[in-house]
C-alpha cells in the first residue's frame, strides 16, 4: 500500500468516525419540549371608520332612549359617530335570529359595526347548547360589518349561556358584561341609566383601547 493511498484509508476513517460520534450525541440529546399551545390573538383597537357608523341591536336590554342605548349615544356623539339602537323586547337568540326587522335596518342604514346586547331572555334555557346556531346565523347576518357581542349582564345566575356565547360568536369580539358592577334599575334587572352609563363607558373602552371588562386602563405613557 503506498503512504498516499495509506493517508486516504486513515482520512475516511477519521471522518467515519466524526460521523458515528456526532449521530451518537443526537441520539443521546434530550428530546426538544412540545412547543407550547397558541394563545389568544391579541387584540386590536376597532378603527375610527368602524366607529363612525354603529348600531346597538338586541332586546330589552338595549334599552327604548334610556339604558344602554342612552349610555352608548353619550359615548358616541363627542366622536361624530352616527348612531342608532334597535330594541326588540322579549325577544330570545332564537326569535331574534329569525326576524326580518332588523335584517332590514342593517340593510338600510349599513352600519360598520354593529353592538349586539342579546341573551337576557335565555339566561334560564334548560339547554342553552341548542342556541348555538342560531348564535351563529345572527353572526353571519351582520357580516361583514364588525361585531361586538355584549353578554348580558346576569342578575340572578345562568345555566351555562355565557360559556354557549364565548363559543359561537366568533368572528364578532365577545365582552363579558358580568366582570362589571352595573347598577339596576327598579326591577333589579335592567340597568339604570346610571349603571348603563357605566355598561357603556367600559365597552367604549374595549373598542377603543382593548381594555377588557373590569380591567384597569393602562398607564398613560
Amino acid at each position: 500500500m503506498t503512504s498516499k493511498t495509506r493517508a486516504l484509508v486513515t482520512f475516511s476513517l477519521v471522518a467515519l468516525a466524526g460521523v458515528t460520534v456526532a449521530a451518537r450525541g443526537e441520539a443521546d440529546a434530550p428530546p426538544s419540549p412540545p412547543a407550547p399551545p397558541p394563545g389568544p390573538a391579541a387584540c386590536t383597537p376597532v378603527s375610527a371608520e368602524a366607529l363612525s357608523s354603529v348600531l346597538l341591536i338586541g332586546d330589552s336590554s338595549v334599552g327604548f332612549h334610556d339604558g344602554l342605548s342612552r349610555g352608548m349615544e353619550l359615548q358616541m356623539k363627542p366622536r361624530g359617530a352616527t348612531f342608532s339602537a334597535e330594541p326588540y323586547s322579549s325577544y330570545g337568540i332564537q326569535a331574534f335570529a329569525n326576524l326580518d326587522k332588523w335584517q332590514t335596518v342593517m340593510k338600510q342604514r349599513k352600519p360598520k359595526l354593529v353592538i349586539v346586547s342579546l341573551g337576557m331572555n335565555n339566561v334560564y334555557s334548560a339547554k342553552p347548547q341548542e342556541l348555538a346556531s342560531s348564535i351563529k346565523a345572527i353572526v353571519a347576518k351582520i357580516a361583514p360589518a364588525e361585531c361586538v357581542w355584549l353578554a348580558p349582564p346576569i342578575w340572578k345566575g345562568e345555566n351555562g349561556l355565557l360559556d354557549v356565547l364565548k363559543k359561537n360568536t366568533a368572528p364578532c369580539r365577545y365582552f363579558d358584561s358580568n366582570k362589571l358592577k352595573i347598577e339596576r334599575g327598579s326591577d333589579k334587572i335592567h340597568p339604570s341609566n346610571r349603571g348603563a352609563e357605566v355598561w357603556a363607558e367600559a365597552v367604549m373602552k374595549y373598542l377603543t383601547q382593548c381594555v377588557e371588562p373590569g380591567a384597569a386602563p393602562p398607564p398613560s405613557p
